[in-house]
């Protein structure tokens, strides 16, 4: 681990196999808090390699608990978090409006490292079990329609690096990793990023990583999100090929354009309540924003051809009911009462 750290202190990329070997070397706990630390400080100061990337990912799919579900078209609608935005938890809302217009979501996802509320916390917060057995969570995804997958759960050996993490308090190469690892193997996905050269690196990893369609988004304004407030640029990978990036303006789909403070959020409880009021059918900027992020993940799900086509079937799955009937079967089927 002493020569990995030592190189990329140098400022010189690992080789794939470099970046596979020093991320076993963490999963199998032959590393120290310290020298973990030291990594991930040196990584990021460097900027992680798409090469890298690849590495640490391949190893840490390697050593997930896997979760084999029945739909090949199934979605995960997550983002690398840190964009020290403070909004409520976009994406983990607008996954209960797709899983209510019929696609399968398998949401990976885990507690704040470095904001003040992750989608566990929240998901928490609205009364659904995150701690039932590997086996439980596909049979959810399955039965259901929805699952988590609590990232502690299925990434075991994570555990060894959560101490660095956690007292370091910062963005690290664990944010980018979050979205490339989903233990259900989805090849869909809608992966919201702190910034554009995050969405740059990780669209070149997913092209690596057997991707069917996967949109990174980062709006103007610093969101991991589709914005309300600035235009957003799409990274767009294809069939294992990048297709490019092209910007979106959420006026365009007929939605109002709001400042940032109107998605702003705040701790698990608060963003619990925003969570229930927008899936209940309250209107305003919560809702919008939920909706153009849900017609993304619609798109990615090839429910749709074009976003403003996402926009309607977004907002009927919320004004149906469907879109709080997931979240209810979630929350019952998590803690044994579902029927």
């Amino acid at each position: 681990m002493k020569e990995y750290i030592q190189k990329v202190s140098e400022k010189q990329n690992l080789t794939r196999n470099e970046a596979a070997s020093a991320m076993r070397i963490i999963m199998d706990n032959q590393a120290t808090d310290v020298q973990i630390a030291g990594f991930l400080m040196a990584l990021k100061v460097k900027g992680e390699d798409p090469d890298e990337l690849l590495g640490f990912a391949e190893v840490m799919r390697e050593k997930s608990i896997k979760v084999d579900i029945d739909d090949p078209d199934a979605i995960d609608m997550c983002g690398t978090g840190g964009d020290g935005s403070g909004t409520f938890n976009i994406s983990t809302v607008a996954s209960f409006v797709v899983a209510g217009a019929g696609v399968t979501v398998a949401k990976h996802g885990n507690r704040a490292m470095s904001s003040s509320c992750g989608s566990a916390d929240v998901l928490k917060a609205l009364g659904v079990n995150l701690e039932i057995p590997p086996e439980k969570a596909e049979a959810c995804i399955n039965t259901v329609g929805i699952g988590f997958l609590f990232a502690p759960l299925f990434h075991p050996a994570i555990k060894y690096a959560a101490k660095a993490r956690s007292e370091l308090g910062v963005k690290t190469c664990f944010n980018l990793l979050g979205p490339m690892t989903n233990p259900a193997g989805v090849r869909r996905q809608l992966v919201g990023t702190f910034n554009h050269d995050a969405a740059q690196k990780m669209a070149e990893v997913f092209t690596r990583l057997n991707a069917i369609k996967v949109l990174l988004v980062h709006s103007h304004d610093g969101l991991d999100e589709v914005s309300l407030s600035a235009p957003t640029t799409v990274y767009d990978v294809n069939s294992q090929l990048f297709s490019g990036k092209y910007n979106v303006d959420a006026k365009a789909f007929g939605l109002t354009i709001v400042t940032k403070d109107a998605l702003r959020g705040g701790l698990a409880e608060t963003n619990a309540s925003i969570a229930l009021k927008v899936l209940q059918g309250e209107k305003g900027p919560h809702r919008d924003v939920v909706i153009v992020n849900a017609a993304f993940g619609l798109l990615v799900a090839g429910k749709v051809r074009t976003v403003q086509e996402g926009v309607s079937i977004a907002a009927e799955s919320i004004d149906s009911g469907k879109a709080l009937k997931k979240l209810s079967d979630l929350k019952a089927f998590t803690t044994h009462e579902y029927t």
